[in-house]
């Protein structure tokens, strides 16, 4: 398979579901949910409409946070079809459609398939970089912060792929974060880069000019 066959099949991935069948998906699972009250009525059990309600949202959050999954293992895919080839170019128009439809619940779906693996994944390293390069202000403080948990990743690809993110963003509130993951960082190119981003940015706050009122 040609690697532009590769990208377009992970692009369909990464869009997920289309809406109608996203609509479609919901719509079943609030009939299952309907249903299962009926039921509990029947046998004598009172259920109110705030507790259908509650149903109803449980199984929209199901299904959206399902797409996001998706979505981010699309991301994940798209990497490795790549593989080292105009990665900004072709990644950064997908993650930021990916946080466009999904918001939160991608970040979310990132950081369980950042915690939940068993190697090191050179690939997720690339999409935390990623993170904090791509030129958008949307969900900046919740993206910097899983930048910074990352950096206690126990793969070192990752912690650097977290770090790569985090010199684009040049935010001083990493500094403290970087001088605590230095101090316990075992791989010394890390640990050296980690000090340098925290004096770097620490400069940076002793530049910026004061403005007197």
């Amino acid at each position: 398979m040609s690697l532009r066959i590769q990208q377009r099949a992970v692009m369909i991935t990464i869009h997920g579901a289309n809406q109608q069948d996203t609509e479609a998906s919901v719509i079943e699972l609030e009939s299952s949910a309907t249903q299962s009250i009926s039921e509990s009525s029947g046998s004598g059990e009172l259920r109110t409409a705030s507790s259908l309600h509650a149903e109803i949202n449980r199984a929209r959050y199901t299904v959206q946070q399902r797409l996001a999954d998706t979505a981010v293992n699309g991301l994940l895919n798209l990497v490795l079809a790549l593989d080292g080839q105009e990665v900004d170019q072709d990644l950064s128009p997908a993650l930021l459609e990916v946080l466009e439809r999904h918001g939160l619940r991608a970040l979310t779906s990132i950081e369980n398939a950042l915690w939940n693996r068993s190697e090191s994944g050179w690939e997720m390293a690339e999409v935390l970089s990623l993170l904090g390069r791509i030129n958008t202000t949307m969900l900046y403080q919740q993206r910097l912060n899983l930048l910074i948990d990352a950096l206690w990743s126990p793969w070192a690809a990752i912690r650097d792929g977290a770090l790569s993110g985090l010199a684009t963003m040049e935010d001083p509130q990493t500094i403290e974060y970087l001088r605590r993951s230095a101090e316990r960082e075992e791989v010394p190119d890390l640990k050296r880069d980690m000090n340098e981003l925290a004096t770097h940015l620490q400069e940076l706050i002793h530049a910026a000019p004061v403005f007197e009122g």
